[in-house]
């Protein structure tokens, strides 16, 4: 079965059925747990799991880095309810 990541670029949301932090599901927090688990010292090394997840956390950058300067500033919007989706 596999798994599907994805990153709300407005909100600064990671959404993934494997994974919840109770504090806002961050990109930040996010790199954290990827090094802290499949990382070269983390709980589970996995080479080829850490490389894809870091490819994608390049890719949330990017996609949060374009959606700030596009808009010249973060604007407030309402928080997404994606609970509402289960």
């Amino acid at each position: 079965m596999r798994r599907n990541t994805y990153y709300d670029a407005i909100n600064d949301c990671i959404i993934c059925g494997c994974w919840d932090d109770d504090a806002g599901n961050h990109l930040d927090s996010f790199k954290k747990r990827i090094e802290g688990i499949y990382g070269p010292d983390g709980k589970e090394p996995n080479p080829a799991h850490y490389k894809a997840y870091r490819a994608a956390i390049q890719y949330f950058e990017a996609c949060r880095k374009a959606y700030i300067v596009e808009d010249c500033h973060e604007k407030e919007y309402e928080e997404f309810d994606y609970e509402a989706l289960y």
